[in-house]
C-alpha cells in the first residue's frame, strides 16, 4: 500500500481589483461562503476573506489556504491600496460586462498592479462579471478574451447571481497556483 504525501498548508494571497460595483466582494462571498447579496455595499479599504481546501496532487494531498484581499475600487483608497500588493501570488482583475468604463479601466488596474507587485511571479486572471445580464451586455466575450490575451492572462466570465463560471474560475486559479508552486519548488531544488 502506497502512502499519500501530505504537504503543510500553503497560503496563497490573492488580490481582487476593479472598479466599484463590478462584483468583487460578491464573487468572493459566493465562492467562500456560498452567499449572494443583491444590494451594493462598497468595500472601505480592504476586506480579507479566506477559504481552505485539500487538493489532490499527483503524489499526495496539498492543503491550501486561499487568502482573498478584496481591494476597494474607490479612487480615494488608491494610496492605501499600494501596500496590499506585497506578497501577492495572483491578481483577479474584474469588470462588469454591462459597464464599458469598468472594462476600459482594466488598463488602470493593470498599471497599478505592475507598479506595486512582482508581476513576473504573479498569476493574472481577467474576469467579466454579471453575465446573467446578457440583455444589457456592452462588452462582448471576444473583447474580454482579446484584452486578456493582450495582458497575457487567462479569461473567465462569471455570474455571482447564478453561480455560472464561478467554480470554473476558482478551479483554474487553484491549478495555476499549485503548478506555479511546484515549478518554484523544482527550481529551488535544482540550484
Amino acid at each position: 500500500m502506497v502512502k499519500k504525501k501530505y504537504y503543510a498548508r500553503t497560503p496563497y494571497k490573492i488580490v481582487v481589483i476593479g472598479d466599484p460595483a463590478v462584483g468583487k466582494t460578491t464573487l468572493i462571498q459566493k465562492y467562500t461562503k456560498k452567499i449572494y447579496r443583491d444590494e451594493y455595499l462598497p468595500t472601505l479599504g480592504v476586506e480579507i476573506t479566506s477559504k481552505e481546501a485539500d487538493i489532490k496532487t499527483f503524489d499526495g494531498v496539498e492543503h491550501i489556504s486561499l487568502i482573498f484581499w478584496d481591494l476597494s475600487g474607490q479612487l480615494q483608497f488608491s494610496k492605501v491600496r499600494t501596500i496590499f500588493y506585497s506578497g501577492v501570488k495572483a491578481i483577479l482583475y474584474m469588470y462588469d460586462i454591462t459597464n464599458p468604463r469598468s472594462f476600459q479601466n482594466i488598463n488602470y488596474w493593470y498599471k497599478e498592479a505592475i507598479d506595486n507587485s512582482k508581476m513576473s511571479t504573479t498569476i493574472g486572471i481577467l474576469i467579466g462579471n454579471k453575465i446573467d445580464l446578457e440583455n444589457e451586455r456592452k462588452i462582448s466575450h471576444v473583447s474580454g478574451s482579446s484584452k486578456a490575451l493582450e495582458l497575457k492572462m487567462q479569461f473567465f466570465e462569471t455570474s455571482c447571481k447564478t453561480h455560472r463560471g464561478v467554480n470554473e474560475l476558482f478551479n483554474a486559479l487553484i491549478k495555476l497556483l499549485i503548478n506555479k508552486n511546484i515549478h518554484n519548488i523544482e527550481l529551488i531544488q535544482s540550484k
